[in-house]
């Protein structure tokens, strides 16, 4: 099975697989925060806003093509200020994660503007430890829309990735 990953635009990605994804089970079950199911109106204002990031910062994030086929999103999105990172792919691909996660984390690593990132894990996922194995410090709870997340950082600046 082909497990070459690649990143593109999501804009790049057929709107059916962006709907697909978005309303996936396994994946709205880890995302307190998913709104109303999507549709392609949504789906199209979503893909949108998160190619937006590109042109008011420094980075983004990539749709994520694995073997051929959408896998899911990740990348970086502001958060208070803060690149944020998020990864989002359908159950099938869940355990190509840590691989997709270093590759970008390569990736967001090239760029000097960015010395360090957060991410907001959901209080919700059970393997909340794993973010740390990866090397994520934990800051503090948050409530992000009313849903408790807890915000890890990982400095990247004079870091060996």
């Amino acid at each position: 099975m082909d497990q070459s990953v690649q990143f593109k635009h999501l804009a790049e990605i057929e709107l059916p697989e962006i709907v697909h994804l978005l309303n996936h089970p396994g994946v709205r079950a880890l995302m307190p925060l998913a709104a109303e199911p999507a549709d392609a109106a949504s789906a199209r204002a979503w893909v949108e806003s998160k190619e937006s990031c590109w042109t008011q910062y420094p980075y983004g994030p990539y749709a994520i093509v694995i073997g051929g086929s959408f896998a899911g999103w990740g990348g970086l999105q502001p958060e208070n200020g803060e690149p944020d990172f998020a990864l989002v792919l359908l159950p099938e691909y869940w355990g190509m994660g840590k691989t997709v996660f270093r590759m970008l984390l390569h990736e967001i690593a090239r760029n000097p503007e960015i010395p360090a990132i957060t991410v907001h894990f959901p209080e919700l996922r059970k393997n909340r430890n794993s973010i740390e194995r990866l090397g994520f410090v934990r800051e503090k709870a948050v409530l992000l829309e009313g849903q408790p997340f807890i915000r890890y950082r990982l400095t990247i600046a004079g870091k060996k990735l």
